[in-house]
């Protein structure tokens, strides 16, 4: 599936679905597994940023004390190795594939030279066929580190048609035929015009983010068992290692040390309101007026501030299980009335 890049219909609104893969790394990783890796390496940052980011500018905003030791973890740095301009492996790799002297080998030591102050390239793991088999880069992707292999990065990186398709559409009669070639010839034509495989990819990706960003996404994560394919057996280690690698551990995590439900005052203190007055809460609350009252309400529920909840700005913050509690009070207490 794919979200839609163009235009929907005549309105805006509508409901699209993204599956990908996951990362890969493989005894030899090359172009391919680049792009994969990348692709997932940026859709996890935009997971960091709406489950992770978006909860601590919240906190921030809201002048709530968060815990300075979760485990959050930023692949910035990674995505900016890729395709941070112009030292990003997307570039890199473009102007190298625009010189006709290049080789992977050249490409290799431009990788070293520009990136070697990136905390984001690592060291091939000994005893690794990627760099037994020649030159190769290491890449510290949030679910690892993968070691590509840069042999044959150029030639896939320009993609060339080849040669006996190219005199099969020259000699064509067929005048649509020769446009594609000729249209083929403008896309891989002069250095200076030249877009290679990754700097495309780059384009497509940048345009689905854009997308995202600014669209309401659920995230389903779909975990594999075991690596054996086997029905009804369930690998402890294989599906933790799985759910670490895509972040949910840590979603979890932030989850638990943070305030799992977070909702404004003034829309809480009328919902609870009846159990300290038995008459109406007005519904125009200011905000400070609703947090004394959502105060006065949550200690007469047994909730404890800073154990329980917090109290922000304008927002109540709960600890995982408090606002359940608060629930079953005003259950009792309407009871209580009937």
């Amino acid at each position: 599936g794919g979200v839609p890049g163009g235009r929907v219909g005549a309105s805006s609104a509508f409901f699209g679905v993204l599956d990908i893969f996951g990362f890969e790394n493989f005894a030899h990783n090359s172009l391919e597994q680049l792009c994969i890796n990348y692709a997932n390496e940026k859709l996890q940052g935009h997971f960091n940023s709406v489950v992770f980011k978006a909860a601590l500018a919240d906190y921030a905003k809201e002048g709530i004390a968060v815990p300075a030791d979760l485990p959050f973890t930023d692949n910035a740095a990674t995505v900016a190795a890729i395709e941070a301009r112009p030292a990003g492996l997307v570039w890199l790799l473009q102007d190298t594939c625009s010189f006709a002297k290049a080789t992977d080998d050249s490409f290799a030591d431009t990788v070293e030279d520009k990136l070697r102050a990136s905390g984001a390239l690592g060291r091939p793991a000994k005893g690794s066929s990627a760099k037994a088999a020649g030159r190769a880069f290491t890449l510290k992707h949030y679910a690892g580190d993968v070691t590509y292999s840069v042999t044959g990065f150029l030639v896939k990186n320009k993609d060339p048609l080849n040669e006996d398709l190219q005199v099969a559409l020259s000699e064509s009669r067929k005048p649509l035929v020769a446009t594609l070639l000729q249209h083929a010839h403008a896309a891989g034509g002069g250095a200076k015009g030249f877009k290679g495989v990754m700097s495309k990819f780059y384009g497509q990706l940048d345009s689905l983010v854009r997308q995202l960003s600014t669209s309401k996404c659920t995230f389903v994560r779909c975990i594999k068992p075991n690596a054996r394919m086997e029905a009804g057996v369930v690998d402890k280690d294989h599906v933790v290692s799985q759910l670490s690698a895509c972040g949910v551990l840590e979603a979890i995590a932030i989850t638990r040390a943070g305030f799992p439900e977070r909702l404004l005052c003034a829309e809480l203190a009328p919902q609870f309101g009846m159990l300290i007055h038995p008459e109406q809460v007005p519904q125009d609350l200011s905000d400070d007026a609703a947090r004394v009252l959502c105060e006065r309400i949550f200690a007469k529920a047994g909730l404890a501030r800073g154990g329980d909840y917090e109290l922000g700005h304008r927002k109540a913050f709960f600890r995982q299980g408090a606002f359940a509690r608060l629930r079953d009070a005003r259950r009792r207490e309407t009871l209580a009335y009937a």
